[in-house]
């Protein structure tokens, strides 16, 4: 009783819209109620030190807005600072590489569901209990649980049905291996909510996993919009709360001399007009990917508040599917200081997709036309990349002089859109003169017209007949 009078006396001071350190001023999409959430995670035998390197991640339920706390401690502690605690809050956890491991489950209604969101009214959290691939509180004291529901499943009452794809095993000490099953939704149904509309619905496919963190999850109708759409329902990865969107890129390619293997991780995000003051930006994620834990994104220069930076992938490192990164805002400096993240899951292996140095040249000239088939080669319905759009670009010497449309290829079906045909005229009828082309895979994800994964080819040499 005594940490809840202590707890709400200290919202009284970081309620509504005040300064650095509590909430920006004059920009009300991170006003509220405020205050500092501890707690302490075990492991599921009871020990604390090994959850030392692990990560905890707060959600909020309408807006994706996260805390991450690394724990860098033996004492299994973490702290949240400055989390929004008049709106419904759910916790996931990440091995120390960044990767979904485990998502919150309290006991549901009956043994056919559980509950994940809570809203937070004492200072210090029960104790968290890593039990496989999910977080447990040894009691619900001081919790003030939310009363939406997701499925369970028939096996085990306490896990959600989403939890099957992370590959995890109940009870079983997690590892770095897990991979996630391509390309199944969970079951369930569109909404956790009933009476609200799909776009505000934190798990579409109602299947335990927070939207956020689920590539598998999302509104069909949304993701028929392109990155700058309007309207009521918007991909995930557009948030237009605080920031408008989010994109992260991964471009695979190889230097044209060695035909080294390259892999880069490319950053944007637009903060919203109001934000006051400017937050300084960065993305979080682990070190093997990014080469250090925080990657600063500076402002492009347009004045749009349009802030991009780029990370090229080690050669030893891998990404995975349910491997995460956040977009990281900090506002204030030193011990005020306080961060809002927005997370950021990837759908597809990298060692899944083709590299650059796989495409084999496939053209022939045509009348003067050429004519380019596809060069990489889909393996069956099991590619993660059968369905994807491609473009042909053609150099002369290292200058580009021509993209082509970009066209939609489906390996599962009938061939079409398999070769794009370079005009003659592209060519200048120069017969004999050596040109150069290049394949480029495009395969949209989270955010439509907006790549997430990009392959290109090596150039190509052709003679003009």
């Amino acid at each position: 009783m005594q940490s809840t009078l202590h707890f709400y006396a200290a919202l009284l001071l970081v309620s509504g819209c005040g300064n650095v350190g509590e909430s920006p001023a004059s920009f009300c999409d991170l006003c509220g109620t405020y205050g500092d959430i501890s707690g302490v995670i075990s492991s599921a035998e009871g020990s604390l030190s090994a959850m030392q390197g692990w990560v905890v991640t707060t959600l909020e339920r309408d807006t994706g807005i996260a805390r991450v706390e690394p724990i860098s401690n033996n004492a299994g502690k973490f702290k949240f600072k400055k989390v929004r605690t008049n709106t419904a809050q759910t916790l996931a956890l990440l091995s120390p590489n960044y990767r979904l491991q485990a998502v919150l489950s309290m006991p549901g209604t009956d043994s056919k569901n559980i509950r994940q969101w809570l809203r937070y009214n004492s200072t210090q959290l029960p104790k968290l209990i890593n039990a496989g691939n999910i977080l447990k509180f040894a009691s619900t004291d001081g919790l003030e649980i939310q009363n939406y529901t997701v499925p369970s499943q028939q096996s085990d009452q306490e896990l959600p049905t989403g939890v099957s794809k992370l590959g995890l095993t109940r009870g079983v000490r997690l590892t770095e291996t897990a991979r996630a099953l391509h390309g199944e939704l969970g079951a369930g149904s569109l909404g956790l909510l009933a009476t609200t509309a799909k776009s505000a619905s934190p798990d579409y496919n109602a299947n335990g996993i927070v939207k956020w963190l689920d590539p598998y999850d999302g509104d069909k109708e949304a993701l028929k919009l392109d990155l700058f759409a309007t309207g009521e329902t918007n991909p995930k990865q557009v948030f237009n709360n605080v920031i408008k969107y989010f994109t992260v890129q991964v471009s695979k390619t190889a230097d044209e001399t060695t035909q080294e293997k390259l892999t880069y991780i490319n950053f944007s995000t637009q903060l919203l007009d109001g934000l006051s003051p400017t937050p300084t930006v960065f993305i979080r994620g682990s070190d093997a990917l990014l080469g250090k834990s925080l990657l600063s994104l500076t402002d492009d220069g347009s004045g749009t508040k349009t802030y991009t930076g780029q990370a090229k992938v080690a050669t030893t490192a891998t990404i995975n599917t349910f491997d995460v990164l956040f977009l990281e805002l900090k506002f204030g400096s030193d011990a005020k200081a306080w961060m809002a993240d927005f997370p950021w899951v990837f759908s597809l292996d990298l060692a899944s997709l083709p590299a650059a140095t796989d495409a084999v040249a496939k053209s022939a000239w045509d009348s003067g036309n050429l004519v380019v088939t596809n060069p990489f080669t889909a393996s069956g319905s099991t590619d993660p990349l059968n369905s994807f759009t491609w473009t042909v670009s053609v150099y002369s010497d290292t200058t580009l002089i021509w993209t082509s449309p970009s066209k939609l290829f489906d390996a599962t079906k009938t061939a079409t859109n398999a070769t794009i045909t370079v005009p003659k005229a592209v060519f200048n009828f120069n017969s004999g003169v050596t040109y150069k082309y290049a394949v480029s895979l495009q395969s949209d994800d989270q955010i439509p017209g907006t790549p997430s994964y990009v392959i290109q080819s090596l150039k190509f040499a052709i003679t003009a007949p």
